[in-house]
């Protein structure tokens, strides 16, 4: 049998740990994961996935593993929080089961941390191609890469508003002065049994100098 790299992870995180209920979410920072194929989106919430146990070790490591029965796709998501920082590092590993080849989206949806009337902001960052996000008390700040061969686009707004499902387009929108939301897209195309991964950071902090900082740590260590 081959050995894939997330088969690697999963062995490695798994051992020994104990098994939490399905409903036990990994979106602690409010940040949804959706897989989109000819007009659906269908998100890591939703019935049409069968859901192994979520996975948790000390050191704020989290897995779950996920089936889409409809696309057969076989999706992993492993969580590891960022050391001396407020956040986490994501790992999404995407598996075609499917007997030929499926062009598909990754849509991470940034939600909303609070429901505030509070004066709300969200724009993209073009030279550290990073979002940033602030709700009145913190600033949310978030990016993603795929391998080279992807292509990944980002909007700031409601997800009913930038998100154009049945196309699989976003609306590009670099600023939004009501909102702390935004949405990550990457398209992928994987051939028959191929494996392919996104990463994802999200960081949260007091003040925008706090973001900075880690966006200039994490791009002088890339």
């Amino acid at each position: 049998m081959q050995t894939t790299t997330q088969t690697k992870y999963i062995n490695s995180l798994q051992e020994h740990q104990p098994s939490l209920p399905c409903s036990d979410s990994l979106y602690d920072l409010r940040s949804e994961i959706g897989i989109w194929r000819e007009g659906h989106t269908s998100w890591l919430r939703e019935g049409e996935w069968r859901f192994a146990p979520i996975y948790r070790r000390t050191g704020g490591i989290k897995l779950l593993t996920a089936y889409q029965t409809r696309f057969h796709l076989h999706v992993t998501v492993i969580e590891r929080a960022l050391s001396n920082h407020n956040g986490y590092h994501r790992q999404v590993f995407i598996r075609n089961d499917a007997t030929r080849e499926q062009e598909i989206k990754v849509v991470l949806h940034q939600k909303p941390f609070l429901d505030r009337k509070d004066p709300a902001m969200s724009f993209y960052a073009p030279l550290s191609k990073a979002l940033i996000h602030y709700d009145g008390v913190r600033y949310t700040t978030t990016f993603a890469k795929g391998s080279e061969a992807t292509t990944a686009e980002c909007a700031v707004g409601e997800l009913e508003k930038v998100w154009q499902e049945k196309k699989g387009q976003l609306t590009v929108q670099p600023l939004s002065a009501r909102v702390n939301e935004s949405t990550i897209t990457t398209a992928i195309t994987l051939r028959a049994n191929e494996e392919t991964s996104v990463d994802q950071w999200v960081h949260v902090s007091q003040s925008m100098a706090e973001s900075e900082s880690f966006l200039a740590q994490f791009h002088k260590k890339d």
